[in-house]
């Protein structure tokens, strides 16, 4: 696609302001065809990037970019247009050619997308960027590219050495029987015929055997396959990593295991505040769990497992950090995460639907929108979401010192108003404080404290049961009333 100059002067001031790197390259104009093919191919199979041409970059970035500008727009255009042609698949879709003036200088701007729904080569040579270099991939490289873009579903791949019996059998066994409670129909079937249902393994040379799905909802030690499928949860001092940490933990296990163990170690190293109305306590936590538990399950359940790395729970005095290998998948984008509007694309569409069977996660779409709900509920930020190097990180941010103790007062002031709302009587407000201390009040006491008749004492007391304040126990002269 041919435009002229649409691209705004400060996006190139911008760029000039940069040296050349994974995703900036100056040409002149005698570019051959074939190197001008090559970068293409390996920004596609990168992160994108513009490719500018009409510049000098004479010492490697050690000086300012000179603009030459060129002469022979045709002839570059064409050449530009037919190296994207030499790709496979060709690249023209994904590539968008500006003619530019820019100080006094006609340049030629070429903007490569990065989301195309495979991977890229020229002439059989899969590329990528390493800096300001194209470079030959790794097969590592290229299987990880694959599965980032979707030309490889990694979940449907067999696990290479692994047999039926690095299966848990009972952890099969256990989501068939909540299958089977959801179930309308019948579930009459074995539990290798089950697996094979659900597409969990593979038959090879008359055996059947894991794929990598099955491995990491069933397996039972998945990281003898798949060390990088772990969770590190970390509780640092302060706002910081360099002033150490209160609490480590490493988890392993099946995705299901890894969800647990997670949200069971945020649960453990929020903070909580509370109110006593009575002798009971109402405790509220620091965050939603509910939306802990949804971000923790996403990361699961949508992470890159063919990537090196692990996710991370990182948890701060202001904030909780949750890291998940991988970049966006190919058809959404960081601004329509960071909307909430994005349509579901899972990586592992598999493990997604089964973590949804399985209760953990919500209905495919909604997960980020539970997020944010959760936290607005608290009065808290919505979730921020950042797409770092081969990775997308979520910022739950906390509550500060002083909107807790807020919370606090808001809920007594609500108890107190709640109170006054229900027309208590003095005695009534009085008896409570009785049962804080002593635990507990009777029919008899409460006449006695009072010197009321046994009418206006069973009235009051049963009013006060009825506003579910305190609940009756026992029988005859056994009966007493303790705080609900």
């Amino acid at each position: 696609m041919l435009t002229q100059g649409n691209i705004a002067k400060e996006k190139l001031d911008k760029l000039f302001q940069s040296d050349e790197g994974i995703n900036l390259e100056y040409k002149i104009q005698t570019e051959k065809r074939r190197d001008i093919a090559e970068c293409l191919t390996a920004m596609a199979n990168s992160k994108g990037g513009y490719i500018i041409f009409g510049v000098e970059d004479p010492l490697g970035g050690a000086v300012p970019p000179k603009i030459v500008g060129i002469t022979n727009n045709k002839k570059l255009i064409d050449r530009i247009h037919g190296a994207a042609k030499d790709c496979t698949p060709p690249l023209n879709a994904y590539t968008y050619v500006e003619l530019v003036k820019y100080k006094q200088k006609t340049i030629i701007v070429v903007e490569v997308y990065d989301k195309i729904p495979t991977v890229t080569n020229i002439g059989g040579k899969f590329l990528k960027r390493r800096g300001s270099h194209n470079m030959v991939m790794s097969f590592e490289d290229f299987i990880q590219r694959a599965v980032a873009h979707g030309a490889i579903v990694f979940e449907n791949m067999a696990v290479p050495r692994a047999k039926w019996a690095d299966l848990d059998k009972s952890k099969i066994k256990k989501y068939l029987e909540v299958r089977k409670e959801k179930s309308e129909r019948s579930l009459n079937m074995t539990i290798k015929e089950f697996i094979v249902t659900l597409n969990c393994v593979i038959e090879e040379e008359g055996q059947l055997v894991p794929n990598y799905a099955g491995l990491l909802l069933f397996g039972r030690n998945p990281q003898k396959y798949l060390p990088q499928a772990e969770m590190t949860c970390i509780r640092f001092r302060g706002t910081e990593v360099t002033r150490g940490y209160i609490d480590r933990k490493d988890v392993i296990g099946t995705i299901p295991d890894m969800i647990d163990q997670g949200v069971e170690f945020v649960y453990k190293n929020m903070r909580t505040g509370g109110y006593v109305w009575g002798v009971k306590r109402t405790d509220y936590y620091e965050y939603p769990v509910k939306a802990i538990r949804e971000a923790i399950a996403n990361c699961c359940a949508h992470r890159e497992y063919a990537q090196n790395g692990c996710i991370c729970i990182y948890m701060f005095d202001d904030r909780i950090e949750f890291s998940s290998p991988g970049s966006i998948p190919f058809g959404i984008s960081l601004e329509q995460i960071q909307r909430f509007e994005h349509r579901s694309r899972p990586r592992n569409p598999l493990i997604a639907h089964i973590l949804r069977d399985m209760g953990y996660v919500e209905r495919a779409g909604t997960g980020l929108k539970l997020m944010a709900t959760e936290m607005e509920k608290n009065k808290l930020k919505k979730p921020i979401f950042k797409e770092l190097e081969e990775e997308l990180r979520t910022y739950f941010y906390g509550p500060s010192e002083k909107f807790m103790q807020e919370v606090v007062e808001n809920e007594l002031e609500e108890k107190e108003n709640s109170v006054a709302n229900d027309s208590l009587t003095n005695r009534q407000i009085k008896s409570l404080d009785y049962i804080r201390k002593y635990g507990r009040i009777t029919n008899k006491e409460y006449r006695e404290l009072f010197q009321i008749s046994q009418s206006t004492s069973t009235r009051e007391l049963n009013e006060l049961c009825k506003q579910e304040i305190l609940t009756k126990k026992g029988k005859g002269r056994a009966t007493f009333y303790k705080m609900l």
